[in-house]
């Protein structure tokens, strides 16, 4: 067999295998964003919430991640925003079906912002967060 041909069989079989695995890297991100999507609407549903000081807002995704949006009212607080937005990682890092999303792919971005809209906290909650 010439050495050219075998060059040009190694080279489709390494173009096949490069495309087949763009192809599945293309399905897992899908999924992810149906996941993602799907968590979101769930939240939606029954927003909003009122939760001691924090008012959650909204829920949506993008591009595999939940956003979060809540307001923090001062008034009403006896933890910092810090605080709070600490006990809520901690939480998603715990929850059973949280964890499940985020070991798939699934990134949560919560948003805390006061009310007169300034951004107080933006905090990505992902499994590498969570085992940090």
């Amino acid at each position: 067999m010439p050495k050219s041909f075998l060059s040009s069989i190694l080279l489709s079989l390494m173009a096949v295998l490069l495309v087949s695995g763009c192809a599945s890297n293309n399905d897992k991100q899908k999924t992810i964003n149906l996941v993602a999507e799907q968590r979101a609407s769930i939240l939606s549903a029954g927003l909003p919430i009122e939760y001691g000081p924090l008012n959650i807002m909204r829920a949506s995704a993008k591009q595999g991640v939940v956003e979060i949006f809540m307001i923090f009212n001062a008034d009403d607080a006896s933890q910092t925003p810090q605080q709070l937005m600490s006990y809520a990682a901690d939480y998603y890092c715990s929850s059973k079906d949280v964890k499940n999303n985020m070991e798939i792919g699934v990134k949560y971005r919560l948003m805390l912002r006061n009310p007169r809209g300034q951004l107080l906290i933006d905090q990505m909650v992902t499994m590498d967060t969570c085992k940090a």
